[in-house]
């Protein structure tokens, strides 16, 4: 405890089973710290001390660090980005909720494997932010912020990249929609970023189609009805008159409506004279002071999302191991092939199908149980393969199975009816269930199935 006794400028506060870290002054504020406590409580309106807080939290190291749950103290004045960015809102003297929060995150928070070796950075971001999802146990959505150089921040990622990489937060997050460690919900949202930066903070303007200068001026054009001359107001302007003359055929224009109307307008470049009823548009970059046509904007849609059962998996049991993707697998019995040949034959069964119109199906079959992370590797490869047969059963014998490991296995059905397929699941998340129960002490086993059509994967599909 001599590390907590040295916290200065922060009083801790002890609620029953809970410790939590009151943060007011955060000129001193060690992130190293937050690991002898439980929560952080931020006294404070000011938006900067949220951003320092989060930024030293979110970046450490360590994921009893980085997962610490962080409270702030209700303010009229507390902006909405720190208030959605909190994992909830408290006062000084009632502290029932948020120890409630805590003991649930907390508990989340010791089933994880704390992996800490990655590939690259990125799949280091995103393995944290699945970690964070799977703690906090709630959708992914992203907060509205102006300061950001994409107008949004994203819970964890935002603090986990420098200022000028916002817009890489977007590609993280594609690349777990597309590993399926993430699914999308709602769309309520989209945003353009620049083509040379990835910001969003760009002028649109119209502009000349023949010099690109955007130094336009618009003019009403106006119909003379009685001689059917169209052209701009300029036109019928007199010099010595405020009465509207008709340049064709010398009439003044009294009333509108009866003598003409001003059906339209057009742009007149103040550059180059030339006139034009469709002007081009172009945008031109705050940031990096690029300027292009508005097509180059790159659209990104903004949606919450969810962690499915295989991104559950991943942050429950770490990173695959290629040694195991084969080790397990009952290889030698018809229908049950190594995820190498798995995979050469589903690419031969979509092009079929795009030939021939074929309705086949890939489908996934997550298993999701902390008892199962007790077994020794002999005896999950024995379950890998008893469960792989006890799949292939169920389907049919020119159809297929593989598995990934223990927890996550795929099938192919040919052309099956919407009938089979509801069948097929139910039976499948019925029967491994119970075979898991069977062989797992204290086995709180959830098994679910999802369902694709080939046409829907893509040929970059990934297991």
């Amino acid at each position: 405890m001599i590390e907590v006794k040295s916290i200065t400028k922060q009083s801790l506060i002890d609620f029953e089973d809970s410790l939590f870290m009151l943060v007011e002054s955060v000129d001193k504020f060690d992130a190293g710290k937050v690991l002898y406590v439980d929560a952080i409580v931020v006294n404070s309106s000011d938006p900067t001390d949220y951003n320092r807080i989060f930024k030293a939290v979110r970046t450490h190291y360590d994921p009893d660090v980085y997962l610490t749950p962080i409270f702030a103290v209700a303010y009229k004045a507390l902006p909405y980005l720190q208030e959605h960015a909190c994992d909830g809102i408290t006062d000084l003297a009632k502290y029932e909720q948020i120890a409630k929060r805590v003991r649930e995150i907390k508990v989340n928070v010791e089933q994880l494997y704390l992996q800490q070796q990655y590939t690259s950075s990125e799949e280091g971001y995103l393995y944290k932010l699945l970690q964070f999802l799977f703690t906090r146990d709630t959708p992914f959505t992203p907060i509205p912020n102006r300061f950001s150089r994409v107008n949004y921040y994203f819970p964890l990622l935002t603090d986990l990249l420098d200022d000028s990489e916002d817009h890489n937060a977007m590609d993280i997050l594609a690349a777990g929609i597309k590993k399926g460690y993430l699914t999308e919900g709602k769309m309520f949202d989209k945003v353009h970023l620049c083509e040379s930066c990835g910001s969003a903070h760009h002028n649109l303007r119209e502009t000349c189609k023949s010099c690109g200068s955007v130094d336009l001026e618009i003019r009403d054009l106006v119909h003379h009805f009685k001689c059917a001359y169209v052209g701009p107001e300029t036109d019928f302007i007199q010099e010595h008159s405020d009465d509207l003359m008709c340049p064709k055929c010398h009439k003044i224009l009294r009333h509108i409506g009866n003598d003409y109307d001003k059906p339209s307008h057009i742009y007149v470049c103040n550059t180059c004279d030339d006139p034009f009823q469709d002007p081009g548009f172009t945008y031109h970059c705050v940031d990096c002071r690029d300027s292009k046509e508005i097509h180059h904007l790159q659209e990104h849609r903004i949606k919450s999302m969810y962690l499915t059962t295989k991104g559950k998996y991943l942050v429950l049991n770490g990173l695959p191991k290629k040694i195991e993707r084969k080790s397990g697998l009952a290889t030698d019995v018809l229908g049950i092939y190594d995820l190498d040949i798995f995979q050469s034959l589903l690419k031969q069964e979509q092009s079929r199908c795009s030939v021939t119109g074929g309705t086949s199906v890939l489908g996934e079959a997550h298993i999701t149980d902390t008892g199962m992370n007790v077994l020794s590797r002999r005896e999950m490869q024995i379950l890998q393969g008893e469960l792989s047969v006890t799949l292939k059963t169920y389907i049919n014998e020119f159809e297929m199975v593989t598995s990934v490991n223990p927890y996550c296995y795929y099938f192919l059905l040919i052309n099956p009816d919407e009938e089979r397929k509801e069948n097929i699941k139910d039976v499948i998340e019925f029967n491994l269930q119970n075979l898991i129960k069977s062989n797992v002490n204290k086995s709180e086993v959830v098994v679910e199935v999802d369902m694709k059509p080939l046409n829907e994967i893509g040929d970059d599909f990934e297991f």
